[in-house]
């Protein structure tokens, strides 16, 4: 059965540059969604970093796809929204987790506050590096080509991606070939 991933807004921020990767993760894990919320929310922080933004058809031309919830699941995730009780989470981190966890999406986030919020309610969760990760033992994404990703990431955003978090992906991607 295909995954289904579910982006944060700086995951979606940190790939922007290499789209092209979460392109090869859609096809190999299975479908990428995110909220439109979230790519709001992303788009902000790239227009402020001097990023392109995503549009929704570049967002489509890379097989990832917009989670666009019923009116009633609208209704169910704002009530779930305002419940939440994980201080810290913005309104779209409380609206990703509770998608995540009512939806049964894998949340994927570079975000500790949002993973340690998954961890509470049993949502499961991965890291933002770990999508090549995955790619780098399916031998889709070679560990240099990973490895120069992940360090031009931190330049843009060393707050997520600190150098403690490069060391480990580092140690992980080139245990996988050894």
């Amino acid at each position: 059965m295909p995954v289904k991933l579910l982006l944060d807004a700086n995951v979606l921020v940190h790939y922007r540059p290499s789209i092209n990767i979460l392109h090869k993760v859609a096809i190999s894990v299975g479908s990428i969604y995110t909220l439109s919320e979230i790519l709001k929310e992303a788009n902000r922080v790239m227009s402020r970093k001097g990023l392109s933004q995503l549009t929704k058809k570049l967002y489509e031309e890379n097989k990832l796809v917009l989670f666009e919830p019923s009116n009633h699941q609208a209704e169910a995730l704002l009530e779930s929204v305002t419940k939440c009780k994980h201080r810290g989470l913005s309104f779209e981190d409380k609206l990703l987790l509770c998608c995540a966890s009512m939806e049964g999406f894998l949340c994927v986030t570079s975000d500790n506050l949002l993973g340690k919020a998954c961890d509470i309610e049993g949502v499961k969760h991965w890291r933002g590096l770990r999508l090549m990760i995955y790619l780098v033992r399916k031998n889709q994404l070679s560990p240099e080509e990973a490895w120069v990703t992940a360090e031009k990431m931190h330049k843009n955003d060393p707050h997520y991606l600190h150098q403690a978090v490069l060391d480990e992906f580092n140690k992980e991607i080139y245990a996988v070939t050894s």
